[in-house]
């Protein structure tokens, strides 16, 4: 070291002129590079962006896995022999397709005997029905002939009615004369209160053949009726009158010297008193063959019109019960799919296996998928079903399906202190690739709007509550703050509503010489709560 600063001194030293030259060489490059410097210091630039008019789409994210919309392992309902099994792992059967079978035979005899029983029920046999309709047939005939009678023996007993009150009246005239001589007070009571009855029965008899004159086949049903009522109350009459004549004849006849002479008459009232009862009896039976006309032919068409119209409610209702029941019995014997889909396994079970109620015989899930994501509380509340959804998956980096929210899980699952709830996403489209399992990522649109204006999020900066952005005029090199009102937000840009014009240049970076007047020019108190050096909005 010491050689070369000898050297050095040495070669100055011959070299004077040479050596100030350079002195003053280096002095002034030295004075350049510092001025240099010294103008850098301090000089500010900004980056800036113009004010757009474009959309805003809001997401949430979340990750899960696919799933079949539906699944269900299809099980046994009852115990017995397996006879019928058409299931294959991959198979694609349709809703309803039969794919296992149990031994059925009881179930079905069951099930036909409570057809049949039914059947007989509902069913109108063609000889019960002939014979309800000739049974309404007879008692409309019986019921005719019972009126047809009935005139007939109301013109009987009012013509015997007559002769007999003739009989009565021809007493009067012979032994139940009141003026004979040495009648006691008594006897002629007795006469005058057969006379009085006599009058009374003769009397009615006399009004109802006056208002009845004519009796013939014509009359109708309820005239009949009544002429048999009113008769039969005119007969009770005659026979009043009978039996007082009765009375008073064998009451004089037990003081006669000589009963004999008393011995015809008594013969005619007591005849007369039978005679009268024989009609009375075949006046009630004539109006009680009615009676029981009418009553026998009313059952008959009711019975008809039961026939026709079917069985009774409650036993047609028992009836369809049990049938439904015999039904549903020999089902349980069949293994069907509820829905139309693959299947995706098959139990151990062979034909010929007896099997218990519940056997598994195969795992049935539609072609259909759907994603199910967790999503943890404040992402949750912004999910409603409906959704659209931009779904991707681990095992396809290309495939991207559009689904939909189906269905938003309302009770949550708490984990470690974490509350997350499920969310199902049904596919709008299915691709045959994406199998149940496999592991998708969703983004759920949560919110979006067209055309408004929109700022990159690195522009946005607050002071308190207040929000504003720094505007650079084109005759100004110093940015203005502008206070703005702001709508919804992604992660990249914030909707402007109020404060800004579409063009307006906006601020996102500020550069200047060093990085530590970098840091002297930033206020301390001013943060941006969307990016671009401050806090950035929750999404």
């Amino acid at each position: 070291m010491k050689n070369i600063l000898a050297k050095s001194k040495s070669y100055i030293l011959k070299h004077k002129f040479i050596s100030v030259v350079a002195l003053v060489v280096i002095i002034i490059i030295a004075y350049w590079i510092i001025k240099s410097f010294n103008n850098t210091v301090g000089e500010i630039s900004y980056v800036t962006e113009p004010v757009k008019i474009g959309n805003i789409i809001t997401t949430v994210s979340g990750t899960g896995q696919v799933s079949a919309l539906s699944q269900v392992d299809l099980k046994t309902k009852t115990s017995g022999d397996l006879v019928y099994l058409n299931a294959k792992v991959g198979q694609e059967v349709q809703k309803g397709a039969y794919l296992a079978g149990l031994d059925s035979g009881d179930a079905s005899y069951e099930l036909e005997s409570a057809q049949i029983t039914y059947d007989e029920l509902v069913t109108i046999d063609p000889t019960d029905l002939r014979k309800a309709e000739e049974a309404v047939t007879d008692a409309e005939e019986e019921k005719q002939t019972a009126y047809a009678d009935g005139r007939i023996t109301i013109i009987k007993a009012s013509t015997d009615l007559s002769d007999n009150l003739e009989i009565i009246d021809g007493l009067f005239d012979n032994y139940l004369n009141s003026s004979k001589t040495g009648l006691a007070k008594t006897e002629k009571e007795y006469i005058d209160n057969t006379e009085e009855k006599y009058y009374s029965a003769n009397k009615a008899l006399t009004a109802y053949q006056k208002n009845y004159r004519l009796i013939s086949n014509k009359l109708d049903d309820n005239t009949t009726e009544s002429l048999i009522s009113d008769l039969n109350d005119v007969a009770k009459l005659v026979l009043d009158a009978s039996k007082t004549a009765k009375d008073t004849v064998v009451y004089l006849r037990d003081r006669e010297d000589d009963p004999s002479v008393a011995s015809d008459a008594y013969i005619a009232v007591n005849d007369l008193v039978i005679a009268v009862n024989s009609i009375i009896t075949d006046l009630t039976s004539a109006g009680n063959n009615i009676v029981n006309g009418n009553r026998t032919l009313r059952d008959a068409k009711t019975d008809l019109a039961d026939l026709k119209d079917g069985p009774d409610t409650l036993d047609l209702r028992s009836q369809e019960l049990a049938l439904k029941q015999k039904r549903e019995a020999l089902a349980n014997y069949s293994v069907v799919a509820p829905f139309a889909g693959i299947i995706a396994s098959v139990g151990d079970v062979n034909i010929g296996d007896t099997l218990s109620s519940g056997a598994t015989i195969a795992t049935l899930i539609t072609k259909q998928k759907m994603a199910e994501i967790s999503l943890n509380e404040i992402d949750a509340a912004k999910v409603k079903v409906g959704q659209k959804t931009n779904l991707t998956f681990d095992a396809f980096d290309e495939l991207n399906i559009v689904g939909t929210v189906a269905e938003v899980n309302l009770i949550g699952i708490v984990s470690q202190g974490v509350v997350s709830y499920t969310i199902k996403i049904g596919f709008d489209t299915q691709d045959d690739r994406v199998k149940p399992g496999m592991s998708v990522s969703a983004s759920i649109i949560t919110e979006s709007k067209m055309d408004v204006l929109t700022v990159s999020n690195s522009a946005i900066k607050n002071q308190g509550d207040v929000n504003y952005v720094e505007v650079l005029n084109d005759d100004s090199s110093t940015p203005i703050s502008q206070n703005i009102t702001m709508g919804i937000s992604n992660d990249t840009v914030t909707e402007i509503i109020d404060g800004l014009n579409a063009g307006d240049l906006v601020v996102t970076k500020t550069v200047t010489g060093t990085t530590a007047n970098q840091t002297a020019n930033k206020t301390p108190s001013v943060t941006s709560i969307l990016g671009g050096g401050g806090n950035r909005m929750t999404r």
